[in-house]
Protein backbone atom coordinates (compact mmCIF):
# COMPACT_ATOMS: atom_id res chain seq x y z
CA UNK A 1 0.00 0.00 0.00
CA UNK A 2 1.22 3.32 -0.75
CA UNK A 3 -0.25 6.80 -0.30
CA UNK A 4 0.84 9.90 -1.75
CA UNK A 5 0.86 13.65 -0.55
CA UNK A 6 1.52 16.66 -2.04
CA UNK A 7 2.12 20.62 -0.60
CA UNK A 8 3.19 23.23 -2.63
CA UNK A 9 2.76 26.73 -3.86
CA UNK A 10 1.31 26.10 -7.08
CA UNK A 11 -0.87 23.33 -6.31
CA UNK A 12 -4.61 24.66 -5.79
CA UNK A 13 -4.65 22.77 -2.53
CA UNK A 14 -2.90 19.59 -0.96
CA UNK A 15 -3.93 16.81 -2.97
CA UNK A 16 -3.85 12.78 -1.21
CA UNK A 17 -3.76 9.43 -3.39
CA UNK A 18 -4.23 6.30 -1.23
CA UNK A 19 -2.87 3.07 -3.60
CA UNK A 20 -2.90 -0.90 -3.14
CA UNK A 21 -0.74 -3.21 -5.81
CA UNK A 22 0.27 -6.12 -6.15
CA UNK A 23 2.97 -7.29 -8.69
CA UNK A 24 4.39 -10.16 -10.38
CA UNK A 25 7.20 -11.25 -12.30
CA UNK A 26 8.48 -14.48 -13.69
CA UNK A 27 11.56 -14.61 -15.74
CA UNK A 28 12.78 -17.68 -17.64
CA UNK A 29 15.54 -18.72 -19.97
CA UNK A 30 14.78 -21.33 -22.78
CA UNK A 31 17.53 -23.39 -24.71
CA UNK A 32 19.76 -20.79 -24.04
CA UNK A 33 18.79 -18.09 -26.55
CA UNK A 34 14.99 -16.69 -25.05
CA UNK A 35 15.00 -14.68 -22.62
CA UNK A 36 10.52 -14.96 -21.35
CA UNK A 37 9.50 -11.96 -19.08
CA UNK A 38 5.48 -12.74 -17.57
CA UNK A 39 4.64 -10.10 -15.19
CA UNK A 40 0.83 -8.54 -14.09
CA UNK A 41 0.15 -5.74 -11.93
CA UNK A 42 -3.03 -5.24 -9.78
CA UNK A 43 -3.80 -1.30 -9.05
CA UNK A 44 -6.43 -0.16 -6.86
CA UNK A 45 -6.52 4.12 -6.43
CA UNK A 46 -8.73 6.21 -4.68
CA UNK A 47 -11.76 7.36 -6.92
CA UNK A 48 -10.66 5.01 -9.61
CA UNK A 49 -11.84 1.62 -10.97
CA UNK A 50 -9.14 -0.95 -10.23
CA UNK A 51 -7.43 -2.11 -13.35
CA UNK A 52 -4.81 -5.78 -13.81
CA UNK A 53 -2.19 -4.69 -16.18
CA UNK A 54 -0.37 -7.63 -18.32
CA UNK A 55 3.05 -7.69 -19.90
CA UNK A 56 4.36 -10.94 -22.14
CA UNK A 57 7.98 -10.05 -23.61
CA UNK A 58 10.90 -12.49 -25.66
CA UNK A 59 14.12 -11.99 -26.11
CA UNK A 60 15.87 -13.67 -28.36
CA UNK A 61 20.27 -14.05 -29.06
CA UNK A 62 20.34 -14.51 -32.95
CA UNK A 63 24.31 -14.34 -33.06
CA UNK A 64 27.17 -13.07 -31.03
CA UNK A 65 26.01 -9.36 -32.95
CA UNK A 66 22.07 -9.21 -32.98
CA UNK A 67 19.50 -9.56 -30.14
CA UNK A 68 15.91 -9.42 -31.15
CA UNK A 69 13.31 -8.13 -28.67
CA UNK A 70 9.66 -7.71 -28.34
CA UNK A 71 6.54 -7.53 -26.16
CA UNK A 72 2.86 -7.16 -25.60
CA UNK A 73 0.93 -5.20 -22.97
CA UNK A 74 -1.25 -3.44 -21.67
CA UNK A 75 -0.86 -0.02 -19.52
CA UNK A 76 -2.75 1.67 -17.17
CA UNK A 77 -1.95 5.44 -15.59
CA UNK A 78 -4.18 7.85 -13.84
CA UNK A 79 -3.92 11.61 -13.68
CA UNK A 80 -0.97 13.01 -11.69
CA UNK A 81 -1.39 15.81 -8.82
CA UNK A 82 0.00 18.50 -11.59
CA UNK A 83 -2.58 17.20 -14.24
CA UNK A 84 -5.14 17.78 -11.89
CA UNK A 85 -4.77 20.33 -9.42
CA UNK A 86 -1.18 22.49 -11.24
CA UNK A 87 -1.95 26.37 -11.04
CA UNK A 88 1.24 27.98 -12.45
CA UNK A 89 1.69 31.09 -14.30
CA UNK A 90 5.37 31.88 -15.41
CA UNK A 91 5.05 35.93 -15.79
CA UNK A 92 8.82 35.60 -17.42
CA UNK A 93 8.20 33.45 -20.56
CA UNK A 94 4.42 34.03 -20.58
CA UNK A 95 2.64 30.87 -20.16
CA UNK A 96 0.08 29.67 -17.55
CA UNK A 97 -0.76 25.60 -16.71
CA UNK A 98 -4.03 24.79 -15.15
CA UNK A 99 -5.13 21.82 -13.64
CA UNK A 100 -8.55 20.07 -15.11
CA UNK A 101 -9.64 20.44 -11.37
CA UNK A 102 -9.33 24.05 -11.39
CA UNK A 103 -9.19 25.23 -15.06
CA UNK A 104 -12.82 25.70 -15.17
CA UNK A 105 -13.41 28.15 -12.38
CA UNK A 106 -9.86 30.04 -12.96
CA UNK A 107 -10.22 30.49 -17.03
CA UNK A 108 -14.25 31.30 -16.14
CA UNK A 109 -12.94 33.87 -13.20
CA UNK A 110 -10.59 35.57 -15.70
CA UNK A 111 -12.81 36.02 -18.60
CA UNK A 112 -15.45 37.94 -16.13
CA UNK A 113 -12.88 39.91 -14.96
CA UNK A 114 -12.17 40.29 -18.53
CA UNK A 115 -8.85 39.03 -18.91
CA UNK A 116 -8.88 37.04 -21.83
CA UNK A 117 -8.51 37.77 -25.55
CA UNK A 118 -9.40 34.28 -27.04
CA UNK A 119 -10.99 30.97 -25.83
CA UNK A 120 -9.69 28.03 -28.39
CA UNK A 121 -11.54 25.59 -25.97
CA UNK A 122 -15.27 24.97 -24.77
CA UNK A 123 -15.67 25.43 -21.05
CA UNK A 124 -18.18 22.59 -21.29
CA UNK A 125 -14.92 20.30 -22.37
CA UNK A 126 -13.56 21.46 -19.10
CA UNK A 127 -16.48 21.03 -16.48
CA UNK A 128 -15.55 17.07 -16.01
CA UNK A 129 -12.70 15.47 -14.15
CA UNK A 130 -10.10 13.64 -16.40
CA UNK A 131 -10.54 10.37 -16.86
CA UNK A 132 -7.63 7.31 -15.84
CA UNK A 133 -5.63 6.30 -19.18
CA UNK A 134 -5.50 2.65 -20.82
CA UNK A 135 -3.24 1.21 -23.48
CA UNK A 136 -2.34 -1.86 -25.29
CA UNK A 137 1.46 -1.50 -26.42
CA UNK A 138 3.66 -3.64 -28.79
CA UNK A 139 7.10 -3.24 -29.57
CA UNK A 140 9.91 -5.26 -31.79
CA UNK A 141 13.22 -4.19 -31.50
CA UNK A 142 16.70 -5.47 -33.13
CA UNK A 143 20.43 -4.33 -31.28
CA UNK A 144 23.22 -4.95 -33.74
CA UNK A 145 26.56 -4.84 -33.10
CA UNK A 146 28.92 -5.28 -35.89
CA UNK A 147 32.00 -3.65 -34.13
CA UNK A 148 33.01 -3.03 -30.40
CA UNK A 149 32.57 0.52 -31.78
CA UNK A 150 29.45 0.84 -33.16
CA UNK A 151 26.12 -0.13 -31.80
CA UNK A 152 22.24 0.25 -34.10
CA UNK A 153 19.29 0.07 -31.94
CA UNK A 154 15.81 0.00 -34.15
CA UNK A 155 12.09 -0.59 -32.23
CA UNK A 156 8.70 -0.89 -34.06
CA UNK A 157 5.90 0.30 -31.95
CA UNK A 158 2.08 0.55 -31.74
CA UNK A 159 -0.01 1.86 -29.39
CA UNK A 160 -3.79 1.74 -28.92
CA UNK A 161 -4.78 3.92 -26.12
CA UNK A 162 -8.12 4.81 -24.24
CA UNK A 163 -8.21 8.17 -22.69
CA UNK A 164 -4.80 9.68 -23.34
CA UNK A 165 -4.22 12.39 -21.08
CA UNK A 166 -2.92 15.30 -23.40
CA UNK A 167 -2.65 18.96 -22.41
CA UNK A 168 -3.41 21.57 -25.10
CA UNK A 169 -3.82 25.38 -25.51
CA UNK A 170 -6.65 26.54 -24.19
CA UNK A 171 -7.20 30.34 -24.24
CA UNK A 172 -4.85 33.52 -24.68
CA UNK A 173 -5.21 36.28 -22.09
CA UNK A 174 -4.94 40.04 -23.16
CA UNK A 175 -1.50 40.46 -22.68
CA UNK A 176 -0.88 37.42 -24.87
CA UNK A 177 -0.38 34.54 -22.12
CA UNK A 178 -0.74 31.00 -23.48
CA UNK A 179 -2.84 28.98 -21.29
CA UNK A 180 -2.96 25.54 -21.00
CA UNK A 181 -4.62 22.53 -19.51
CA UNK A 182 -5.16 18.75 -19.76
CA UNK A 183 -7.75 16.80 -21.95
CA UNK A 184 -8.96 13.15 -22.50
CA UNK A 185 -8.81 12.42 -25.71
CA UNK A 186 -11.24 8.79 -26.33
CA UNK A 187 -9.47 6.45 -28.72
CA UNK A 188 -5.90 7.41 -29.90
CA UNK A 189 -3.39 5.06 -31.90
CA UNK A 190 0.55 5.77 -32.24
CA UNK A 191 2.89 4.06 -34.38
CA UNK A 192 6.57 4.55 -35.66
CA UNK A 193 9.64 3.08 -35.77
CA UNK A 194 12.94 4.40 -33.27
CA UNK A 195 16.22 4.40 -34.31
CA UNK A 196 19.54 4.92 -31.96
CA UNK A 197 23.13 4.39 -32.58
CA UNK A 198 26.06 5.21 -30.48
CA UNK A 199 29.51 5.30 -32.02
CA UNK A 200 32.76 5.25 -29.97
CA UNK A 201 35.96 5.33 -32.16
CA UNK A 202 38.31 5.93 -29.97
CA UNK A 203 38.19 5.94 -26.12
CA UNK A 204 38.22 9.96 -25.97
CA UNK A 205 35.24 10.30 -28.20
CA UNK A 206 31.72 9.13 -28.31
CA UNK A 207 28.79 10.42 -30.95
CA UNK A 208 25.06 9.30 -30.19
CA UNK A 209 22.38 9.86 -32.52
CA UNK A 210 18.10 9.78 -32.09
CA UNK A 211 15.71 9.86 -34.56
CA UNK A 212 11.98 9.23 -34.43
CA UNK A 213 9.28 8.76 -36.90
CA UNK A 214 5.46 9.06 -35.12
CA UNK A 215 2.49 8.57 -36.58
CA UNK A 216 -0.46 9.57 -33.97
CA UNK A 217 -4.25 9.56 -34.82
CA UNK A 218 -7.84 10.08 -32.97
CA UNK A 219 -9.00 7.16 -34.58
CA UNK A 220 -12.54 8.98 -33.90
CA UNK A 221 -11.62 11.61 -36.33
CA UNK A 222 -9.71 9.10 -38.81
CA UNK A 223 -13.25 7.25 -38.45
CA UNK A 224 -15.37 10.77 -39.13
CA UNK A 225 -13.48 11.06 -42.88
CA UNK A 226 -15.41 7.20 -43.83
CA UNK A 227 -18.92 8.58 -42.35
CA UNK A 228 -19.22 12.17 -43.60
CA UNK A 229 -17.95 15.05 -45.32
CA UNK A 230 -15.79 17.44 -43.27
CA UNK A 231 -14.63 20.81 -44.87
CA UNK A 232 -12.87 24.00 -44.13
CA UNK A 233 -12.33 27.54 -45.44
CA UNK A 234 -8.94 29.05 -47.84
CA UNK A 235 -7.80 31.94 -47.18
CA UNK A 236 -10.32 33.70 -49.16
CA UNK A 237 -13.04 32.10 -46.81
CA UNK A 238 -14.26 29.62 -50.05
CA UNK A 239 -15.28 26.18 -48.54
CA UNK A 240 -13.92 22.96 -49.84
CA UNK A 241 -13.85 19.42 -48.83
CA UNK A 242 -10.57 17.77 -46.85
CA UNK A 243 -9.46 14.49 -47.68
CA UNK A 244 -8.32 11.79 -45.29
CA UNK A 245 -5.21 12.03 -46.53
CA UNK A 246 -5.45 15.91 -45.36
CA UNK A 247 -5.69 15.01 -41.29
CA UNK A 248 -2.35 15.04 -39.49
CA UNK A 249 -2.89 13.60 -36.27
CA UNK A 250 -2.66 14.96 -32.77
CA UNK A 251 -1.32 18.34 -31.64
CA UNK A 252 2.00 18.47 -30.06
CA UNK A 253 2.82 15.80 -31.87
CA UNK A 254 6.12 16.25 -34.44
CA UNK A 255 6.49 13.46 -37.69
CA UNK A 256 9.98 13.70 -37.11
CA UNK A 257 12.09 14.57 -34.30
CA UNK A 258 16.01 13.61 -33.68
CA UNK A 259 19.05 14.61 -31.97
CA UNK A 260 23.09 14.34 -31.95
CA UNK A 261 25.06 13.85 -28.74
CA UNK A 262 29.24 14.51 -29.38
CA UNK A 263 31.31 14.05 -26.26
CA UNK A 264 35.14 14.76 -26.47
CA UNK A 265 37.90 14.10 -23.85
CA UNK A 266 40.27 16.41 -24.22
CA UNK A 267 42.58 15.84 -21.57
CA UNK A 268 42.18 14.22 -18.32
CA UNK A 269 40.55 17.24 -17.16
CA UNK A 270 39.13 19.29 -19.84
CA UNK A 271 36.20 17.43 -21.40
CA UNK A 272 33.88 18.75 -24.13
CA UNK A 273 29.78 18.08 -25.30
CA UNK A 274 27.66 19.12 -27.74
CA UNK A 275 23.88 18.18 -28.17
CA UNK A 276 21.82 19.00 -31.25
CA UNK A 277 18.11 18.36 -30.95
CA UNK A 278 15.38 18.92 -34.17
CA UNK A 279 12.04 19.26 -34.22
CA UNK A 280 9.54 18.67 -37.21
CA UNK A 281 6.36 21.28 -37.69
CA UNK A 282 3.46 20.29 -35.16
CA UNK A 283 0.24 22.67 -34.15
CA UNK A 284 -1.01 23.40 -30.94
CA UNK A 285 -4.84 24.18 -31.76
CA UNK A 286 -7.60 23.74 -34.38
CA UNK A 287 -7.60 27.44 -36.47
CA UNK A 288 -10.17 26.71 -38.68
CA UNK A 289 -13.11 25.68 -36.68
CA UNK A 290 -13.33 21.65 -37.83
CA UNK A 291 -13.01 20.56 -34.53
CA UNK A 292 -9.42 18.40 -35.87
CA UNK A 293 -5.56 18.84 -37.29
CA UNK A 294 -5.52 19.11 -40.65
CA UNK A 295 -2.92 20.30 -43.33
CA UNK A 296 -4.05 23.70 -43.65
CA UNK A 297 -4.04 24.47 -39.63
CA UNK A 298 -1.85 26.99 -38.61
CA UNK A 299 1.39 25.04 -37.43
CA UNK A 300 4.38 25.66 -35.50
CA UNK A 301 7.66 25.95 -37.85
CA UNK A 302 10.56 22.81 -37.34
CA UNK A 303 13.38 23.96 -35.40
CA UNK A 304 16.76 23.00 -34.43
CA UNK A 305 18.24 24.02 -31.17
CA UNK A 306 22.13 23.52 -29.96
CA UNK A 307 23.70 23.49 -26.53
CA UNK A 308 27.49 23.08 -26.52
CA UNK A 309 29.17 22.98 -22.51
CA UNK A 310 32.78 22.19 -20.97
CA UNK A 311 33.77 20.61 -18.18
CA UNK A 312 37.12 21.19 -16.10
CA UNK A 313 38.17 19.39 -13.22
CA UNK A 314 39.44 20.78 -10.93
CA UNK A 315 40.16 17.34 -8.56
CA UNK A 316 38.28 14.04 -8.25
CA UNK A 317 35.90 15.61 -5.83
CA UNK A 318 35.64 18.89 -7.75
CA UNK A 319 34.33 20.26 -11.33
CA UNK A 320 33.46 23.39 -12.80
CA UNK A 321 30.97 23.53 -16.05
CA UNK A 322 30.60 26.09 -18.21
CA UNK A 323 28.83 26.62 -21.13
CA UNK A 324 25.83 27.99 -23.34
CA UNK A 325 21.99 26.56 -24.17
CA UNK A 326 20.68 27.13 -27.51
CA UNK A 327 23.79 28.66 -28.47
CA UNK A 328 22.08 30.28 -31.78
CA UNK A 329 19.60 31.86 -29.73
CA UNK A 330 16.33 30.34 -31.37
CA UNK A 331 13.07 31.92 -30.19
CA UNK A 332 9.34 31.50 -30.90
CA UNK A 333 7.39 33.34 -28.40
CA UNK A 334 3.97 33.25 -29.74
CA UNK A 335 4.20 29.32 -30.02
CA UNK A 336 6.92 28.19 -27.99
CA UNK A 337 6.81 29.91 -24.71
CA UNK A 338 9.58 27.37 -22.93
CA UNK A 339 12.53 28.81 -24.75
CA UNK A 340 13.41 31.69 -23.92
CA UNK A 341 16.76 32.15 -26.42
CA UNK A 342 20.71 31.82 -25.53
CA UNK A 343 21.37 30.75 -21.95
CA UNK A 344 24.98 30.79 -20.43
CA UNK A 345 25.84 29.22 -17.22
CA UNK A 346 28.64 28.28 -14.84
CA UNK A 347 27.78 25.38 -12.71
CA UNK A 348 30.41 24.46 -9.87
CA UNK A 349 30.46 21.28 -8.31
CA UNK A 350 31.72 19.79 -4.97
CA UNK A 351 31.33 16.47 -3.73
CA UNK A 352 32.06 16.61 0.23
CA UNK A 353 32.76 13.07 1.80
Amino acid sequence: MKKEELSRTNFSNNPKQDLKFIYGQLDATAFRKFNIILGSRYDNYTNYTPVISNKFAVGFTLNKKTNINSSIGTGFKIPDFRQRFFDFTNSTIGYTVLGRDVAFDRIESMQDDGMIQEIFIPFSELSSPLKSETSLNINIGVKYNPTKKLIFNANLFKNKIQNLIEWQSVAKAINNTNIYSYFNINEVETKGVEFNTTYKPSINYEIKMGYQLLYAYDTEIRTRFETEDIYVNDINGVSFKLNKEDYFGLFNRSRHMGNIKILYHINKRLDVNSIITYRSKYALNDVNGNDLLDMYDEFVKEYTLCDLGFTYSLHPLRSIQIGAKNIFGFTNPEYISNISGRIYYININLNLK
